[in-house]
């Protein structure tokens, strides 16, 4: 074991320091302090076992630098936190929309007849016939009348006459259940048949029953075949809001336009053929990127639920030409020809294409997940990086991953909107994007036209 001598003493802010190497001095606070002597300068952080202590380059000279790393440093975001999402949403709406957007919600509003004409009433009626038949038909007997046979042999006949048919001779104590009483004969059930027995051959007994009787045949049960009446009342009434309720958006189909609209068709289906669609939520700067591959800053990223070539923010409009549609986690885009329609929790709002930019942009994204079939890979990195950009060795596992060249695309306006779009293809939404825009400035220098005459 090596021996080594160190000694130091506190001369006002400053402490001395002797040691085998020679003299030394520091200074600071608990926690911060900076030391200089015989092998260099250093700056000491942290306290209670986490610290960082980190040579600084006093000379032109090169010295194997010493490096201790705060592990809390390591792994470390700072929390300033930007997340990427539309706010404001009730400010959206331009004002070239708001009486589109005021006649959506007046409409959405009206009550649908066919719901509370037709069908609440078919439910109730139903509840009604049902309740109305399951209590006709439980007929609960408090007490039930049996015939106990005293006499040894007892003739049970077919009527209610000494010289009817007899069915069955009873014998003395055998019970019988009585469906019906006269001055001298009894009706009485028989296995699956009725018969007759003469009162003076036994006695009437009363037995206690609490379980319901059901007549599955009853005469008072309310058919339900009634109800089939409601069917067309309600298929009417369906139509008829339809008409009610309906707000018809209809394009004049020129040549011009449908060869406009071809384009917006065919741009939108090439970014529908990306390979992977994400929707960029939030970005965080890194404050150690040579422990995250690299990176100057982490994104948080999820998949594009849905992507359609043609659908609609409700069955209330009806339209002559197919909308786009791109559902996001939190909000859905409909791009109409003229306008961006926006739906949110049932809300709605728009916004004129001049109203409104797309920017795009060419990132290099740290790829730690299956590299897309279209996407460009630039480079590779590692997953723990050194000063010189090679892997660190002191992590195992330290993997080599993929750096691509990934297209970003921002839905900007300045009422709100604020929506990222990452597209795996370079350029994937370029011609898209490049169309809505330049229908924005072709709606911009009209307004200017239209102002100045």
């Amino acid at each position: 074991m090596g021996l080594f001598i160190r000694k130091s003493k506190k001369i006002g802010p400053f402490r001395l320091n002797l040691s085998k190497s020679g003299l030394g001095i520091s200074t600071g606070i608990t926690g911060a302090r900076v030391s200089v002597g015989p092998n260099g300068t250093f700056v000491h952080l942290g306290r209670h076992g986490l610290y960082y202590r980190k040579k600084l380059n006093t000379s032109s000279k090169k010295k194997n630098t010493i490096e201790e790393v705060n592990l809390q440093e390591i792994f470390s975001i700072e929390e300033g936190e930007t997340k990427i999402e539309t706010k404001n949403f009730d400010g959206v709406t331009d004002i070239d929309s708001q009486d589109f957007i005021h006649s959506l919600e007046n409409q959405d509003k009206k009550l649908f007849l066919y719901k509370w004409l037709g069908i609440l009433p078919l439910l109730a009626c139903a509840f009604y016939i049902y309740y109305s038949n399951a209590n006709s038909n439980a007929v609960s007997n408090t007490t039930e009348e049996y015939f106990r046979i005293t006499a040894e042999g007892a003739n049970i006949r077919t009527e209610p006459s000494t010289k009817s048919d007899v069915i069955l001779i009873g014998q003395n104590n055998e019970e019988f259940l009585i469906k019906s009483k006269s001055t001298k004969w009894f009706e009485i059930k028989v296995a699956k048949d009725i018969g007759f027995i003469h009162n003076s051959v036994g006695t009437v007994e009363i037995e206690n029953n609490d379980q319901p009787i059901f007549l599955q045949n009853s005469s008072n049960s309310i058919p339900f075949y009634p109800l089939l009446g409601f069917i067309p009342i309600i298929i009417g009434l369906f139509i008829y809001d339809k008409k009610r309720k309906r707000i018809d958006i209809i394009y004049s189909m020129d040549e011009e336009f449908i060869e406009l609209h071809n384009y917006q068709k065919d741009f939108f289906k090439e970014f529908q053929a990306n390979r992977k669609i994400w929707q960029k939520k939030t970005s965080k700067r890194v404050t150690n990127s040579k422990y995250h591959g690299g990176a100057g800053s982490l994104i948080k990223r999820i998949a594009v639920k849905l992507t359609e070539s043609d659908s609609l923010p409700t069955p209330l409009i009806r339209t002559n030409v197919e909308i786009p549609h791109i559902s996001l986690s939190n909000i859905d885009l409909y791009f109409f020809p003229e306008r961006l329609v926006l739906k949110q929790k049932g809300k709605f709002a728009a916004i004129f294409y001049k109203n409104m930019k797309i920017n795009e942009s060419s990132i290099k994204f740290i790829e730690d997940e299956k590299v897309p079939k279209d996407a460009s890979i630039i480079d590779y990195t590692w997953k723990f990086v050194n000063k010189k950009g090679g892997p660190d060795k002191r992590f195992n596992g330290n993997r080599q991953i993929p750096i691509c060249n990934y297209y970003e695309y921002n839905i900007v306006c300045n009422n709100g909107i604020n929506e990222v779009l990452m597209t795996s293809k370079v350029g994937g939404m370029h011609k898209f994007c490049d169309f809505v825009n330049k229908i924005g400035d072709y709606q911009y220098k009209f307004e200017r036209i239209g102002k100045s005459n």
